[in-house]
């Protein structure tokens, strides 16, 4: 049990005080009032109207059930001829739970007399026995706190046994001290503790942990799921012909031209557009650097061991070079990937199997011309009803013929066989399939 002194309320500052003393008194008192395990002594002159009492006033705000709010009247002694304070220590004028009690402090001239505290003690003790209605006093003080005690001691049991606790996992956290007594056995626990932070760093990248998390991936399986699913999504979602339009292809090859124009898709637009779908590689590939140098330094943070924060400063020193090793890596790592996509753009390889060039894609354009035209002649022949005559299959005939010669001119002249069609189908054709 400690007993505070709390100051009293003060309204207008004096002397060096500063202007909002009051709030500053306030806040402290309320500080120590608020604590669940405070017993209020609510202070107030008996000599006074109880009404105006700000210790009753601060303690109905944080203890309105009055649980833990004793009040105590002073001067008694001093009270004006005629009057008591009987009602209010019978709790009838303000009531509070637990009651209230009197106390006749030391006087001035006691002070100044350098009256003993058993002399004053006396003198309060002959004074309680003199009014009747004060000798309970005592007895119903020792009574509050022996049973305020007695509610409180289990959770001051339980708060002192879980303090305890936390302390020893500290203390076993720090280790045994004998060990580190010389400078070469502080060396090898360090070097102990480096091997260690290494091996933990190497088993989470393996997913060889103990300490596997059942709600997300971690480690080795995190790095893995950014490679396979993340920048392979964003690859899969990639088009490389999405963002071209007709028009700006025509544009590439008018431009391509120059001021004699041509009569075949000349390569230069063509390369052009490839390189620019192969930039497209760039922004992706970087992201995927950066998520995997962020995994990196979370595995560097989980990994460190438990004992290292027995020292502080070994901590962040192997921190700081961690961070340093992980950075190290990561600008070589950046200017790889803008060498990779510098080679593929520097060299379109046509002859790549998997590249029709523009006889192929004007031959498949050509294809499905003739799928589309025999779909036809063959509805036309369903929707003959069964007329095989002479007549009828001598029309089909020219029919086919006529179809044919279309297709035959149709490599000439016609939207699908403009160099922007040409241009269109290598492009798709190739993808972002170079190099090779």
């Amino acid at each position: 049990m400690t007993l505070v002194d709390l100051p009293g309320m003060t309204k207008v500052p004096v002397g060096d005080q500063p202007s909002n003393i009051e709030q500053k008194i306030r806040e402290m008192v309320l500080e120590y009032v608020r604590q669940p395990s405070c017993v209020i002594l609510a202070v107030s002159p008996a000599n006074a109207d109880l009404a105006n009492s700000d210790a009753i006033h601060i303690a109905q705000m944080v203890d309105p059930e009055g649980v833990r709010t004793i009040g105590v009247l002073t001067k008694l002694d001093i009270m004006d001829r005629g009057t008591d304070a009987s009602h209010i220590m019978r709790n009838h004028h303000i009531p509070l739970r637990l009651g209230y009690v009197g106390v006749v402090n030391r006087s001035q001239a006691d002070i100044n007399s350098k009256s003993s505290m058993v002399d004053c003690r006396k003198a309060e003790e002959d004074f309680f026995n003199a009014h009747a209605e004060y000798r309970e006093v005592s007895s119903q003080l020792n009574a509050i706190l022996v049973e305020h005690i007695r509610v409180l001691m289990p959770g001051l049991r339980r708060r002192i046994t879980e303090a305890m606790e936390r302390r020893q996992e500290e203390l076993h956290t720090l280790g045994d001290p004998q060990p580190l007594q010389s400078k070469s056995a502080k060396g090898a626990y360090i070097l102990q503790l480096l091997c260690e932070y290494a091996d933990r760093f190497a088993a989470m990248l393996d997913g060889r942990h103990q300490d596997f998390s059942t709600s997300q991936l971690t480690g080795g399986a995190r790095v893995r799921y950014v490679f396979n699913e993340m920048f392979g999504r964003t690859l899969k979602e990639l088009s490389p012909s999405q963002a071209i339009s007709d028009g700006e292809i025509s544009t590439v090859i008018k431009n391509g031209a120059g001021v004699s124009g041509n009569l075949l898709v000349p390569q230069e637009p063509f390369e052009l557009l490839v390189r620019r779908a192969i930039h497209q590689l760039l922004g992706p590939s970087l992201a995927c650097k950066e998520a995997v140098y962020e995994e990196l330094l979370r595995i560097a943070e989980q990994a460190c061991p438990k004992e290292a924060s027995r020292f502080p400063h070994l901590q962040r020193s192997l921190a700081a070079s961690i961070l340093e090793f992980i950075k190290s890596g990561a600008d070589p790592a950046e200017s790889m990937i803008r060498s990779l996509v510098a080679c593929e753009t520097d060299y379109i390889n046509c002859d790549h199997s998997e590249f029709i060039g523009g006889r192929g894609a004007i031959r498949s354009v050509m294809q499905e011309r003739g799928m589309r035209s025999h779909a036809a002649l063959a509805a036309a022949a369903v929707d003959g009803n069964g007329d095989h005559n002479d007549g009828s299959t001598s029309s089909i005939s020219r029919n086919k013929q006529n179809s044919d010669s279309a297709l035959v001119v149709s490599g000439n002249k016609g939207r699908s066989g403009t160099p922007t069609t040409k241009v269109r189908g290598q492009f798709n054709a190739m993808g972002l399939k170079v190099g090779g």
